[in-house]
């Protein structure tokens, strides 16, 4: 079976709405675009806010953690096509973008404009250190940390925030 590309996929449906939040594997993905999804994070950043990308490897990690990432403080968002095939198959409509962190991410710092601490949790300490460098170049003014996180800790707002 095919799956149908996004805007097809909601006409049929009936489910051309952008920022609801749709439920899969337990975690509350909110179905939006970065044009809406920049604005809503500027938003919650007069608090804090921890901003997740949910791919099919986290939506199986991460089952553990799914009452420390289910409150107004985190925005969960969609990010690549097996999130996509699992909503289609769920739900049967996929989501309107895909908001992957590689491209998402710079577009929201740029956003940004250097007035916030962004914390930034990789797979190794090398690959972060690029990016903050690479960061850095774009946004001179930003404050970037980086740390090292393996999937066996425990993630949690806590973490992230302090």
């Amino acid at each position: 079976m095919a799956i149908a590309p996004n805007d097809a996929a909601d006409n049929v449906s009936g489910n051309n709405v952008t920022d609801k939040i749709v439920a899969l594997g337990g975690f509350p993905i909110r179905r939006t675009t970065s044009a809406a999804l920049v604005p809503l994070l500027q938003q919650k950043m007069q608090n804090q806010v921890a901003l997740f990308f949910a791919n099919t490897n986290f939506i199986v990690k991460c089952q553990a953690h799914q009452a420390d990432m289910s409150g107004d403080d985190t925005v969960i968002v969609n990010d690549g096509i097996g999130v996509d095939i699992a909503t289609w198959l769920v739900h049967r409509h996929t989501f309107i973008e895909n908001l992957n962190g590689t491209d998402f991410t710079p577009l929201f710092l740029q956003s940004l404009g250097g007035t916030a601490r962004v914390f930034l949790i990789g797979a190794n300490q090398v690959s972060l250190s690029e990016l903050r460098t690479n960061c850095r170049v774009i946004i001179k003014s930003m404050w970037l940390v980086c740390a090292m996180v393996t999937m066996k800790q425990k993630i949690t707002k806590h973490l992230l925030l302090q």
